[in-house]
C-alpha cells in the first residue's frame, strides 16, 4: 500500500527474546556487581572474552586480557559464588558461558590502554577540526559566502 508515493515501512513482530527480555530470561553474560567489585579490590578488571579465538592463539590476547582461573583466586572463591556466578566453573577452573570465557586484566594495563585510546582519539578529532578551520579560512580568502545550516556547525 503506498501513501504519498512513499511505502510505508514494515513493523516485522518480534520473533523471540531480545535485550529486552533479559530481565525476564536472565542474561548469561552478567556478572553480579559484588563480582566485578572483589576483582577490582584485588586489582583486576573483568571481562568476556572469545574463548575461542584465544584458545586458537595459546591463551594469548592482544590486549593483555589473560583468562581467570578461580585456582589463583582460592582466598576469595566463598566471596565470588554469589548469585551463581561459579555457575559454568569448568574442572580447569575457568568460567564459561557458551563461546565465551571470563577475563581479567590488571588496572594498571587497563589504565594505559585506555589513555592510549582517549590520546588517538583526541588526535584524531583535533585533526577534522584543523581541517575544518583551515576550510574556513580557505572560503574566506577567496571571498566565498558560506552558510551553516543549523545542525552542522562542527
Amino acid at each position: 500500500m503506498i501513501k504519498n508515493g512513499k511505502t510505508p515501512v514494515s513493523k516485522k513482530p518480534k520473533v523471540g527474546p531480545s535485550f529486552e527480555d533479559a530481565d525476564v530470561f536472565g542474561n548469561a553474560l552478567h556478572m553480579p556487581e559484588i563480582f566485578k567489585k572483589t576483582l577490582s579490590e584485588h586489582g583486576f578488571d573483568v571481562r568476556w572474552l572469545d574463548f575461542i579465538g584465544i584458545k586458537n592463539l595459546g591463551g594469548y590476547h592482544r590486549r593483555g586480557w589473560k583468562v581467570f582461573d578461580i585456582k589463583d583466586f582460592q582466598e576469595i572463591r566463598d566471596t565470588l559464588n554469589v548469585d551463581g556466578i561459579l555457575d559454568g566453573l569448568t574442572p580447569d577452573g575457568t568460567i564459561r558461558r557458551g563461546d565465551s570465557v571470563l577475563g581479567i586484566r590488571t588496572k594498571t594495563l587497563s589504565d594505559k590502554h585506555r589513555k592510549v585510546v582517549k590520546s588517538r582519539t583526541e588526535a584524531q578529532s583535533g585533526l577534522a577540526k584543523r581541517a575544518a578551520e583551515e576550510m574556513r579560512e580557505s572560503a574566506k580568502r577567496n571571498n566565498i559566502n558560506t552558510t551553516v545550516k543549523e545542525g552542522y556547525e562542527d
